[in-house]
């Protein structure tokens, strides 16, 4: 840790936490405040508490940081904003916390806001003085210039008067008492004599001695925070002469004196409580003996004199009792054991009256205190331990019984948790984990988690000399004024980076040499933690079962427990392996289980790296159990376990380490890249600055639910790259899921059982939008977009570590099964479907393209419930509809592997290739027979622009190919006759007719020695050169092609955009007119979805012109300047930018696809350079600055 305040922050994650999330939490919750919690400005009762709630949680946080501190945090600007920010929090909150917490109900929570600020101003204070005093006088004259619109109101001026007060109390007399002590000391005797010797002209009124008895108990409650300090002879003295004037009986007042002893006495004991747990001036050898003996002497004197004065009268005890004990434990040693002891037994029967027993607790908690400090130390040697159960084990018995909050019992505990660790693990908290109480063992829990995460002050200084760190301050060396009265003013422990130091082999048992004890908490937590998960475990957060209301006030316990199995080495529990439950615990149902086991998991992670395997197998575990139909869940926990487990292994890659590096990513590319237009809209729609994959997964509707398949599509894909062997397991075990979806029919093929299926108008059974089950069915689509990522090979590399052998269902199966259910039915799930399959490994392609053809035939066929009463004319038009669909359906199965296909694949698979080149020929001979935008063409639109993206994606693996003529593409009763044999022999059924493959443009395979000897004849026969025709004379695929995407483009012809668009505009208007029966508004809507569809296959069929631009001209007049190809160009350099202001949806700019196309006209032929040139003097500066960039 270095001497600066970033790098000590930034080194434990607790004081990181305190700066940066409580801050930003603090600001949230205020806002949160102003708008749920508030009317007209105004903060109602609710919002009050939360705030005052939200405050004391940050100022404890910040006392903390600021315990931390060194003089070289100076040299740092953040620290000295840290300190201006929180001087300015905590004198506000002195002098405003009426105001801010007005409401009598919340008395106690004001003080204590007021408690914790004014510990942040002492913390300030020491740190440095000169600041918060020039602070503390602005205040001061602030409020004693009154303004004068207050009209000098006495209400305003007594509200003044007693804030000054306030913050005189807290922020001066502390610090002037430590810098010389005598004089305030002198200062506090002359005001209080004054207050008392009242003047003669007051005339003994009772109004005038009440004023001046509230001044002088103001003046008492000023002088608690009075510090002595014994570091020489002349402190010792001083202190000793403050002793000797503060003696309480020494001032009477005239009227209702018992007042003014009682102020003294509160006054006395918070000043000498602090040197109880100091010991102090006993410890103090080098002191001179002589001052040292009149200082007992004076102690015993004021403590027989406080002892008979409060034995008088009951009215005495609250105030009698406390003191006396505090001079008890600061008696000599001569006389310490026989008061000690004679003060405990007084004490402890005093107990058994209901009245005084909270007193007397606290004041047997000072005694304790004092013991373990004067006689025990962390070890307590035998006698001490037999004295300690003595008192201890029975104070503690009765506090049970009722009179004692147990707040004040754990502070008692913890007391002796702080300074005899030994004795309080050992003797006290196994007792009260045995305890069949609930509240003593969330006493027991609580004690140990500070046992656990933090060690006694000596030895944290030890580890900070070893580490070579600067001494940090746990304590002032004197007296401290205490606000707490008899509280805990504990500075015996210290806490430390607990998990730095388990990771290091340091663990805080032993530093504190208790780590003998630890077996016996081990089988104690474990015997609890069973028992709890027995009675709790099972409340899950996707089982949608709340915790009953009788069961749920022990979910404390279980936290606890959960959140100290970090820290007491879970590895070696015996009665229960807590990291087998934890996993499960991150879903429960109630809030504060799922945060503690988060936090255990990730601090057991951080302790003991080594242990991160076993956390994470078994939070896989955990979600591999989780229902099906709970997938979401599934991931979400996945999600929110790899935000949290964040500690590398070396090596080592798991598949939350996939979602953290490339979740981002990932939720950018993928928002989206889905649906039928998913090319372009990735390119082109805006992606949010701040998408997550969690914001992503959140979406509940139809679109959101798409978007989050598509990034588990590649979420999948990568985990298959980064770490294999996990997600060979999980692809085996997901195809072992599915297998539980499908049956089989009468020829043995793999299908969706009805449950999840309906029927559409033709009869077919499909995949419904809304299954009978909903999570089933997304469960349903997450395992097939996965499984489909996956590719088999996986499963061959993990099939022997396996614990199944062998899989239910095989991936031809699953392929099958998939392309079965394309055959209707809604949108959304027919898309999940297609993204399953077009995404798929590159492994299921032979068996995705040889599967096509028996999708074909179906669609063929019109659907049983139809037929059997159709006459021929109906069957037809049903024939007709479903090859529409059946195209539309293979085209962007094309599309999206096209998209997703690597570079070169097809040049590696033949087989591959030629399907797709058969499917571009048969589907390019298809839409050259209808007039664009025509009524026929407006029902495969969509297959015209998967064609342009498909021609796009593969124009440069197969430019050769696209050089031939249109219809030599590929022989394709050669083809046939090789996928007939081959499909003959193939596990599947049969294989349908090519009549049926033809009319779908699928060709029914081949073999991968035809197809690379038929092209390379072709393309020697053909005329590929300058001519730029193909074999006898006919023109290229790519030309025929290129001419067919420019009749759908707005620059694709010379005619212009007026002829374009009056096309558009009669297409639009014809089929929209054959629509009479419905309403204006459908029409409407009808009408912008044909006009986007035209716009986005204007885009498409844009950029696939350019790519096929590459090769070779398509013949001489494409070389010309004014010839089509270079005339295309220009209009595309000169166009306007068309986007959102123009009232069109965003598209990629028509200069940018201009000059790809001529880069790619270039890059081709290289001969055509000298005409490039030129273009770079061209006229239009447009067309200039392009050539000349290209």
């Amino acid at each position: 840790m270095a001497d600066n305040f970033l790098a000590t922050i930034a080194s434990d994650w607790r004081y990181e936490r305190a700066l940066q999330a409580l801050i930003a939490w603090r600001q949230n919750v205020n806002e949160d405040i102003k708008k749920n919690f508030s009317s007209n400005n105004v903060v109602n009762v609710q919002g009050v508490c939360k705030r005052a709630a939200m405050e004391i949680l940050f100022l404890e946080a910040a006392n903390q940081v600021l315990d931390e501190f060194v003089p070289e945090f100076w040299r740092e600007r953040h620290f000295q904003t840290f300190f201006e920010s929180m001087q300015h929090v905590s004198f506000r909150w002195l002098l405003n916390a009426e105001e801010y917490v007005p409401h009598q109900e919340l008395a106690l929570v004001r003080q204590h806001v007021v408690l914790v600020s004014s510990g942040i101003v002492g913390a300030l204070s020491r740190i440095k003085l000169a600041d918060v005093g020039a602070a503390f006088v602005k205040k001061l004259e602030e409020r004693l210039n009154v303004r004068k619109d207050l009209g000098g109101r006495a209400a305003d001026h007594i509200t003044q008067r007693q804030q000054l007060l306030k913050l005189c109390t807290v922020c001066i007399m502390g610090a002037l008492s430590r810098i010389k002590l005598a004089d305030v000391g002198a200062a506090f005797v002359k005001k209080l004599e004054e207050q008392l010797n009242v003047r003669k002209d007051l005339g003994g009124r009772a109004a005038d001695h009440i004023t001046q008895r509230q001044h002088l108990l103001k003046l008492c409650t000023g002088m608690h925070g009075i510090v002595l300090s014994f570091d020489n002879d002349s402190q010792l003295e001083a202190s000793l002469r403050f002793l000797q004037k503060a003696h309480p009986l020494n001032y009477t007042a005239a009227i209702k004196k018992s007042q003014v002893h009682h102020a003294l006495c509160e006054m006395l004991a918070a000043i000498l409580i602090p040197l109880v747990r100091s010991n102090q001036p006993n410890s103090r050898s080098w002191l001179n003996p002589a001052l040292l003996a009149e200082w007992h002497n004076q102690v015993l004197r004021l403590k027989n004199d406080i002892g008979q004065w409060a034995n008088k009268h009951s009215k005495h005890i609250q105030v009698g009792y406390p003191l006396v004990t505090v001079l008890v434990c600061l008696v000599d040693a001569g006389n310490y054991s026989s008061l000690v002891d004679s003060m405990a037994d007084f004490l402890t029967k005093q107990m058994k009256n209901k009245e005084y027993r909270s007193l007397c607790f606290k004041c047997l908690n000072q005694l304790v205190i004092s013991s373990l400090v004067r006689k025990a130390g962390p070890s307590a040697s035998p006698a001490v331990a037999a004295w300690l159960d003595k008192i201890v084990k029975p104070v503690l018995a009765n506090a049970r019984k009722g009179g004692i909050s147990l707040a004040e019992q754990q502070d008692f505990v913890s007391d002796v948790a702080d300074l005899s660790p030994e004795y309080c693990v050992g003797s006290i908290l196994q007792d009260l984990l045995a305890s069949d109480s609930p509240d003593a063992q969330l006493i027991a829990l609580r004690t140990l988690h500070l046992v656990a995460t933090s060690v006694p002050a000596g030895s944290a200084a030890a580890l900070d000399v070893a580490a070579g760190l600067p001494r940090r301050s746990t304590a002032l060396a004197g007296s401290c004024g205490s606000l707490q009265g008899m509280g805990r003013d504990g500075a015996g422990r210290r806490m430390v980076q607990v998990l730095d130091l388990i990771r290091c082999g340091q663990h805080p048992f032993d530093l504190q040499g208790i780590s003998h004890l630890l077996p016996r908490l081990q089988q104690q937590l474990g015997q609890l933690l069973a028992q709890y998960h027995r009675a709790y475990g099972s409340y899950l957060a996707f089982a949608a079962d709340a915790v009953p209301k009788d069961k749920q006030p022990a979910l404390v316990l279980f936290s606890w427990v959960v959140r100290l199995v970090p820290y007491l080495r879970p590895e070696q529990w015996a009665a229960v392996r807590p990291l087998d439950l934890l996993p499960s615990y991150t879903a429960h149902v109630e809030g504060a289980v799922r945060a503690s086991a988060f936090d255990a998991l990730m601090s057991t992670v951080r302790a003991c790296p080594a242990l991160r395997g076993a956390v994470l197998s078994n939070m896989a575990a955990f979600l591999g159990a989780i229902p099906d139909e709970s997938t979401q869940a599934s991931w979400r926990h996945l999600m929110q376990a790899s935000r949290q487990l964040e500690t590398p292994d070396a090596g080592v890659t798991y598949v939350m380490d996939v979602l953290e590096e490339v979740g981002v990513d990932v939720a950018r590319r993928c928002f989206w890249d889905f649906g039928d237009w998913s090319d372009l809209w990735r390119d082109t729609k805006h992606v949010p600055l701040d998408v997550t994959l969690q914001s992503v997964m959140a979406a509940s509707d139809e679109v959101g639910g798409l978007r989050w398949m598509r990034c588990v599509v590649e979420l999948a894909r990568a985990a298959c790259h980064m770490c294999p062997v996990s997600m060979g397991v999980a692809y085996m075990e997901m195809l072992h899921k599915l297998a539980r979806y499908l049956s089989r029919d009468s020829s043995g093929r793999l299908t969706i059982p009805a449950e999840y299926l309906s029927r559409d108008s033709s009869g077919r059974l499909t995949i419904p939008a809304e299954s009978a089950d909903g999570r089933r069915s997304d469960a349903w689509k997450a395992f097939v977009v996965v499984a489909c990522v996956c590719p088999p090979s996986l499963w061959e590399r993990v099939e022997r570590a396996a614990a199944r052998k062998g899989s239910a269902l095989a991936a031809r199966e699953l392929i099958r099964a998939l392309l079965a259910s394309l055959t209707g039915g809604s949108a959304i799930p027919q898309q999940v479907t297609l993204m399953a399959v077009g995404h798929a490994s590159p492994e299921h392609y032979p068996a995705l393209f040889e599967e096509l053809p028996a999708l074909m035939e179906e669609y063929s066929r019109p659907g049983k419930q139809k037929r059997g009463n159709a006459r021929p004319e109906e069957a037809r038009k049903v024939v007709a509809n479903s090859m529409r669909l059946a195209r539309k359906v293979v085209a962007n199965i094309m599309r999206l592997v096209a998209d997703a296909m690597a570079p070169g694949t097809l040049a590696a698979q033949p087989q591959i290739r030629a399907r797709l080149l058969d499917w571009m020929r048969d589907t390019t001979q298809y839409l050259r027979s209808l007039a664009p935008f025509g009524e026929a063409f407006w029902e495969v639109s969509q297959v015209a622009y998967c064609l342009c993206a498909v021609c796009r994606c593969v124009a440069g693996q197969l430019v050769s190919h696209l050089t031939l003529p249109l219809a030599q593409l590929r022989d394709s009763a050669a083809f046939q006759r090789a996928s007939s044999s081959k499909s003959n022999a193939s596990e599947a059924p049969g294989t349908p007719g090519s009549a049926a493959a033809a009319a779908a443009g699928v060709g029914s395979g081949a073999a991968a020695g035809d197809s690379s000897q038929h092209l390379q004849q072709q393309q020697q026969q053909g005329a590929v050169g300058s001519g730029g025709s193909g074999a006898a004379g006919q023109p290229m695929a790519r030309k025929l092609l290129f001419e067919m995407f420019a009749a759908w483009c707005e620059e694709g012809t010379n005619r212009g955009a007026a002829d374009y668009n009056a096309r558009l505009g009669a297409g639009v208007h014809s089929a929209v007119s054959r629509f009479k029966d419905y309403d204006s508004d459908t029409r409407e809507s009808l009408r912008q979805e044909l006009v986007q569809s035209a716009e986005l296959l204007d885009q498409a069929a844009r950029l696939a012109m350019a790519a096929m631009l590459q090769g070779p001209v398509f013949d001489s007049d494409a070389r010309r300047t004014a010839g089509p190809v270079l005339t295309w160009i220009d209009r595309l350099l000169q166009a306007p930018p068309l986007g959102i202001s123009a009232g069109r949806i965003p598209a990629v700019p028509k200069d940018a696809v201009g000059r790809s196309a001529l880069f790619q006209l270039l890059r081709s032929n290289l001969d055509m350079f000298p005409v490039c040139v030129d273009r770079c003097y061209y006229r239009d500066p447009r067309i200039a600055a392009a050539s000349f960039q290209v």
